[in-house]
């Protein structure tokens, strides 16, 4: 019976890890007149999109927000920044790459899409 169970937990990441999908895009500016051209690598599993951002080696550090998204794949967080105040990211409803919005307005109102 242990072996069983220890079977069936072993399957779960496995059926997991078969429904992720990851992609790169940069952060293009759409609004506003602040900086563009960082990168972020996003990783999606059933439940949650994870953006990681590399940073720009200078004021603006590496980061990782994770988004808890619906089944049909949309959401909202929102983060503090100490750099640009609170950052929210929606995600648009689907799967694989699409534009992921990030808005700011702590100093001006800036927006940017991952494409």
């Amino acid at each position: 019976m242990r072996l069983l169970a220890t079977a069936a937990l072993m399957l779960v990441p496995a059926a997991a890890v078969g429904q992720t999908a990851e992609w790169t895009g940069t952060w293009k500016i759409v609004n506003g007149t602040c900086r563009e051209g960082l990168t972020a690598t996003v990783v999606e599993v059933p439940g949650t999109v994870t953006l990681k951002g590399e940073g720009n080696g200078r004021d603006i550090p590496p980061s990782e927000r994770v988004v808890r998204v619906a089944a049909d794949g949309s959401g909202r967080g929102i983060f503090p920044n100490p750099v640009f105040g609170d950052l929210e990211v929606a995600v648009p409803p689907g799967r694989g790459k699409r534009p992921i919005k990030l808005t700011q307005q702590t100093r001006g109102i800036c927006q940017w899409e991952l494409r």
